[in-house]
């Protein structure tokens, strides 16, 4: 299994991370997220069905992409995101900044 799967579909790039966003992790997330903004991607979908645990520097790379992303008209989602990781956005107030889908198949209707 791929440690970051990336894949398109519908003009979507999904990035499914498949490991915990911490340290050190997180430079490849990082360099991920710029290397599909930097090829073009506008929507981005992180499924976070495989992710528990995300340290404040991750956080941090989240809303620097997001704010990438939304310079260029694009959007920053997620979906799949287990119940500890759910708490965690809610704490932080990120569930006000982005969007938040049951699973792809929700997302990939919805996103527009």
């Amino acid at each position: 299994m791929e440690l970051f799967a990336v894949r398109l579909e519908n003009n979507i790039t999904i990035i499914q991370p498949n490991c915990k966003l911490d340290v050190a992790n997180l430079k490849e997330f990082s360099s991920v997220l710029d290397r599909v903004i930097e090829e073009g991607a506008i929507k981005v979908l992180l499924n976070f069905a495989n992710v528990d645990y995300l340290s404040s520097t991750g956080i941090r790379v989240l809303v620097d992409n997001s704010k990438k992303l939304k310079s260029k008209k694009g959007s920053l989602s997620f979906c799949s995101v287990r119940s500890q990781m759910k708490e965690l956005f809610e704490i932080v107030g990120l569930h006000k900044v982005f969007p938040f889908y049951v699973d792809e198949e929700d997302a990939l209707k919805k996103i527009k």
